[in-house]
């Protein structure tokens, strides 16, 4: 596979990244008749910070992009610092802390049990 090619991987995980951040976030308001696809956003809501409590509260998303990165440019620099706060400084250059991420992804993870106790009890 060319280096540029990883590149183009990278840029494609993070398009994904960020489009899975919208549905965790717009999901909450997803008509209720819409249960196939509120069921499903309960269940990846209570995944996602299980899946980032295995990878060590990195996203597996980000660490697949960092990677390919890596592969792209052996000189890039792997850093600890979230997705969402490197699109945060980006587009609105600021720096948020990173328990503030840590407590927005608790949040949704609550949010998601709420919703499931609200739809199935």
């Amino acid at each position: 596979m060319l280096y540029e090619e990883y590149k183009i991987l990278a840029i494609a995980v993070d398009t994904i990244h960020l489009l899975v951040i919208a549905f965790m976030f717009c999901g909450f308001v997803a008509p209720k008749e819409w249960v196939a696809l509120k069921t499903f956003h309960t269940a990846f809501c209570i995944a996602v910070p299980i899946s980032q409590l295995l990878m060590g509260f990195r996203c597996p998303l980000q660490v697949l992009s960092s990677y390919l990165r890596k592969k792209d440019d052996p000189d890039y620099e792997i850093g600890w610092d979230s997705f969402t706060l490197k699109l945060i400084r980006k587009i609105f250059g600021i720096s948020l802390n990173q328990s503030i991420i840590f407590i927005c992804i608790v949040s949704l993870a609550v949010l998601g049990v709420t919703q499931f106790i609200v739809m199935y009890c």
